[in-house]
């Protein structure tokens, strides 16, 4: 479920903002403040964070900047037209969408979407990264192993790689967990 985060002093624009957000999110929270919000978010994530500033304990921009270290969240900033251009100098680095109030309701919405598309994009392009990142570990273990047992039992490199395969094969286990087990077990005889 898509959750949204509205963190806005504004009491008044809360209530319409969080309703107009509710078309697009079906779970959104209101917190009215940037040190209660860092707290919600060391514990929940947020597909869209959206900041109406200028908040009671600070302006909004370092919120923003915070909220936008998780690169799985959308993190909306909405800031005075004629502070747009500073703003945005700010916070764009960091990945946030900085919108001039008062808001425009089909420009917003235009912006969600995309921030949408932006999000899917980005957790596609982060399974790809975690995928190659457990190959790369899966290769680096299995090459460890394979020198393991090249030393211990003088097997050429491809009797090493078959030996591997073969004994992943008879145990219906991963290359990676077999070369775990051959090099715990090297660290265990050494010890």
């Amino acid at each position: 479920m898509e959750r949204c985060l509205l963190v806005s002093s504004m009491h008044h624009k809360q209530d319409s903002l969080a309703s107009f957000l509710n078309t697009a999110f079906p779970s959104v929270m209101k917190i009215d403040n940037a040190a209660e919000a860092r707290v919600t978010l060391l514990d929940q994530d947020f597909d869209s964070i959206v900041i109406d500033t200028p908040l009671k304990d600070e302006f909004g921009h370092m919120l923003a900047i915070y909220a936008a270290r998780n690169p799985l969240t959308s993190v909306i900033l909405m800031v005075q037209n004629e502070r747009v251009d500073e703003m945005c100098k700010k916070v764009q680095e960091y990945g946030v969408m900085v919108l001039a109030k008062p808001i425009d309701e089909q420009l917003f919405t235009q912006t969600l979407n995309l921030m949408k598309a932006a999000r899917y994009r980005m957790a596609v392009l982060k399974k790809e990264n975690d995928d190659l990142q457990s190959k790369i570990e899966e290769i680096k273990l299995v090459d460890k192993a394979k020198c393991i047992l090249i030393e211990r039992f003088q097997y050429s490199e491809q009797t090493a790689h078959r030996a591997i395969e073969k004994k992943a094969m008879d145990r219906r286990m991963s290359r990676k967990e077999i070369a775990r087990m051959i090099i715990k077990n090297s660290e265990r005889r050494k010890e």
